[in-house]
């Protein structure tokens, strides 16, 4: 599946979701058969394709981030991170049944643009740990959501618990990288 296929799905979903229910049924009928494995559970689909975008998002993040700072420690860290995150969107992808090549979301690219403005305008490691740390709340607030779904599978569930672990390990160590910095 190509990422130009993705894309004409969503903006199928955006313009017709809204308008009728018909219009919704079509297009999540059509959205399922072709992004998702057949017999996969839809409301395993839709979270997780939300979630594996903020993963991408980390991802890239972190990896943008670690070119920027200049703590060799930090540096190691979020390179760390990156590749953590590429893993569990991979873990996901396959947990989900999902086919398709989930892009970034918005949020993500303003972070990750909004990180790069800072850098260039003198901002230090500290300014990127409170992006970077931003960022993580949206990761969060993103597992919390999916995982107060009814309807997801239980291998779903069981890797979303999983990762949930880890990220909540990252949030907190990128709160406290942030917070020393501060000193």
């Amino acid at each position: 599946m190509t990422c130009s296929t993705v894309r004409l799905i969503r903006n199928l979903q955006r313009r017709f979701c809204g308008a009728r229910t018909h219009s919704r049924y079509i297009v999540k009928s059509f959205f399922h058969r072709v992004l998702v494995e057949p017999g996969s559970n839809l409301a395993d689909q839709e979270d997780s394709i939300q979630i594996v975008g903020i993963l991408n998002d980390g991802h890239k993040g972190f990896m943008d981030f670690a070119q920027h700072i200049k703590d060799p420690q930090v540096k190691a860290f979020f390179v760390k991170e990156s590749q953590a995150r590429a893993e569990f969107a991979y873990q996901l992808r396959n947990a989900a049944g999902l086919r398709g090549d989930e892009e970034s979301t918005s949020g993500g690219t303003i972070r990750r643009l909004w990180g790069d403005v800072k850098v260039k305008l003198g901002g230090g490691d500290h300014t990127l740990l409170e992006t970077a740390e931003q960022g993580e709340d949206a990761t969060k607030e993103a597992y919390q959501k999916a995982l107060a779904e009814e309807g997801i599978s239980a291998v779903v569930r069981e890797t979303l618990l999983k990762q949930q672990v880890h990220v909540q390990r990252s949030h907190d160590q990128v709160k406290a990288l942030r917070d020393r910095r501060a000193a």
